[in-house]
């Protein structure tokens, strides 16, 4: 993945490459070394995506009543929100 050293892709579009990866293994015409190799991508894809939610998870603060701002706990209400 060269391009993932010069920029490394957003959640969103790491998504959007899931899904097309997803449409390509669908696709009968697909050899089952692309597959692999697509299968591959895919999982790389995955892990990066799931750190960068679970970086963003752990940055998220709360606005409390009193209009302090805490860090986000693990534990709270909202954990688990990121599956």
């Amino acid at each position: 993945m060269a391009e993932n050293k010069e920029r490394q892709l957003s959640i969103e579009e790491s998504l959007q490459e899931l899904d097309g990866i997803a449409a390509q293994m669908e696709d009968p015409k697909v050899s089952l070394e692309e597959s692999f190799g697509l299968y591959e991508k895919g999982m790389k894809l995955i892990k990066s995506a799931t750190k960068r939610i679970e970086d963003v998870q752990r940055k998220v603060e709360k606005l409390e009543a009193d209009g302090s701002v805490s860090d986000f706990e693990e534990g709270s209400d909202t954990d688990g929100f990121f599956i």
